[in-house]
């Protein structure tokens, strides 16, 4: 099997838990959930270097979730995983399924967004008051060299929240302290809470504002890469690569037929699909 077709076929698997949970939950937010369910792969099962078992390790690579709302994902793939959950190491146990379909519930540790007080240790902060996560990825990283300690910081941040000013407070940030540990990843899905996101917030106009923050990036059309660009201690040894998954309840039609119909509504509204774009960011200017 090609590691695209490993992709596809782990990412509708953890598409049609995200929305068995919000299901279940009868709540949540399971359409930006399903935009993330090819790159999570990815990340959670090729490019992190972590260990299911134990997310307190130090040395693990880290995923801040900035977007938080999409994190019924993430806890598929934990579920998937069996990754360690609980308050504390003496507490831990793995992750299943039935904890996964417990999202929201008052006593569950598997709250609607992050948060690693509640027994979800691979995150490092609770997320989801949106322009927040970068920032927090920075501190992240920032702490990460202090301590001498090599792992990488990937951060999904919604397309819409990138109207926020502290995310680009927090690039600048980023690229003054040249934390070239920290992987800014745009989830471009062209939707808001309630609308399209305007041309500002488009993959484009993203793009250039992180060319204008020295902060190179990588898009392209139907493509998943092996791996993502490699964090490096020089800010001029990065090189391109493409980074887009198409992605959407409409990749997960066995299992999220709930979701096509509003899905595909709207598409048929804008009279064209409309799939995500990720764009992969690290410092250093881009090649002209």
């Amino acid at each position: 099997m090609s590691f695209e077709a490993a992709v596809n076929r782990k990412a509708i698997d953890l598409d049609k838990l995200s929305v068995e949970m919000t299901t279940a939950a009868g709540s949540g937010h399971p359409s930006t959930a399903l935009s993330l369910g090819h790159l999570v792969t990815v990340l959670m099962y090729h490019q992190m270097r972590w260990d299911p078992k134990d997310p307190w390790n130090q040395a693990s690579d880290r995923l801040v979730l900035s977007e938080g709302h999409a994190v019924p994902i993430i806890y598929a793939a934990l579920a998937d995983l069996g990754a360690a959950i609980g308050k504390n190491k003496a507490e831990a146990r793995p992750m299943t399924k039935q904890d996964a379909l417990s999202l929201r519930a008052i006593e569950s540790p598997v709250d609607g967004h992050p948060n690693p007080q509640l027994g979800i240790h691979f995150f490092d902060a609770a997320t989801g008051s949106l322009g927040q996560g970068l920032s927090v990825a920075a501190g992240v990283g920032a702490a990460a060299r202090m301590d001498k300690v090599d792992r990488n910081i990937y951060c999904i941040i919604g397309d819409g929240e990138s109207r926020e000013g502290q995310i680009w407070e927090a690039a600048d940030f980023v690229v003054d302290h040249a934390l070239t540990n920290v992987v800014p990843i745009f989830n471009c899905n062209d939707l808001a809470q309630s609308d399209y996101v305007s041309p500002q917030q488009s993959y484009q106009g993203l793009a250039d504002k992180l060319h204008a923050f020295v902060l190179s990036c990588a898009s392209s059309t139907g493509t998943i890469p092996a791996t993502f660009p490699a964090p490096s201690t020089s800010c001029t040894s990065f090189r391109t690569a493409s980074a887009h998954w198409p992605s959407s309840p409409a990749r997960s039609r066995a299992g999220a037929r709930l979701m096509n119909r509003e899905w595909e509504s709207t598409a048929r509204r804008s009279r064209k699909t409309r799939w995500p774009r990720f764009l992969v960011s690290w410092i250093g200017r881009p090649k002209t």
